[in-house]
């Protein structure tokens, strides 16, 4: 592999079709605390929260070492996690340090799934828990405390994550053995996901701002309702499917309901029209990423 294959390999490798996701969910945690001073909040949610992905993906893979990817140096590696506590302390956002730190403890704790039995098995659970360490990261940066909706939409964020983590999981059984499709099946990891999505419909009814609450309902119905319809479509043989197209459309939802609610929280429309754009490129580049190279939307609603 060349150098240029090499660069577009490792960019690829760093799962863009999750930057809109993660940069946007940064900006509605800004914006929901820190909403005095709208573009400046969203220029330093972007940058935390770009910064703190690609060391979450670069750490994962410089520990799992996984088939098809390539390894970060050491120095790659840490870079913009070391980035990202210098903009903290060149800010003035000391506090800001300690909410970093936390995400960092989350993150290796993802990162080790592969290597032990237990943490692949808690893998949803760990990812839940990166999601509400994101937000404590922006919170702590702007030294604010949630309201109860604000807890209540973090923790809907982070548990719809923790279900996409499953999905994902689907996705990758043949070579990921230390989750839990791999390790007690389908049945059960399908069960987990219905779990999971009764508790986001649970969660909706105790947000006080309705809109906000009907959106959220909305959204975790969606997903539910496409995932048992792929349940019911795929053979054992073709399950695999399941993980890879749902997963995909999680995303999907996912992406299209975070920028809704920056919409609601008072997002520059230059913001959300930004984000859309992103939405349609990693979108767009998901099937192209190493080791997710299924077939295309439309032929696997073909397969019989």
């Amino acid at each position: 592999m060349d150098f240029k294959n090499k660069v577009i390999n490792f960019f690829l490798t760093t799962r863009p079709y999750s930057y809109t996701g993660e940069i946007a969910r940064g900006i509605v945690f800004g914006l929901a605390l820190s909403p005095q001073k709208p573009l400046s909040t969203i220029m330093i949610c972007t940058l935390l929260s770009l910064l703190m992905w690609l060391y979450f993906n670069w750490q994962s893979d410089y520990i799992q070492n996984d088939p098809g990817r390539i390894k970060p140096s050491l120095i790659l590696c840490y870079s913009p996690l070391f980035l990202t506590l210098l903009t903290c302390i060149v800010t003035g956002q000391f506090f800001g340090v300690v909410g970093v730190l936390v995400y960092v403890i989350t993150i290796l704790l993802y990162a080790i799934k592969t290597k032990a039995s237990i943490i692949g098995t808690l893998s949803p659970l760990i990812r839940i828990l990166t999601v509400i360490a994101h937000f404590v990261m922006i919170a702590t940066y702007f030294n604010q405390f949630p309201d109860k909706n604000l807890i209540i939409v973090v923790l809907y964020i982070a548990i719809y994550k923790g279900i996409r983590n499953l999905v994902g999981d689907i996705r990758d059984i043949r070579t990921d053995k230390m989750e839990i499709p791999a390790r007690f099946g389908i049945a059960i990891s399908i069960n987990i996901i219905r779990i999971g999505y009764i508790i986001l419909l649970g969660l909706t009814c105790f947000i006080n701002m309705k809109e906000i609450s009907i959106i959220s309902f909305i959204f975790a119905l969606l997903g539910w309702t496409f995932l048992e319809v792929f349940f019911l479509r795929y053979k054992e043989e073709e399950i695999f499917l399941i993980g890879y197209l749902g997963h995909r459309l999680l995303v999907l939802l996912n992406s299209i309901y975070i920028i809704i609610l920056t919409i609601m929280f008072g997002l520059p429309s230059i913001g959300y029209i930004s984000l859309l754009i992103l939405l349609l490129i990693s979108h767009l580049s998901y099937r192209f990423i190493p080791g997710k190279n299924y077939p295309t939307l439309s032929s696997i609603f073909k397969l019989k």
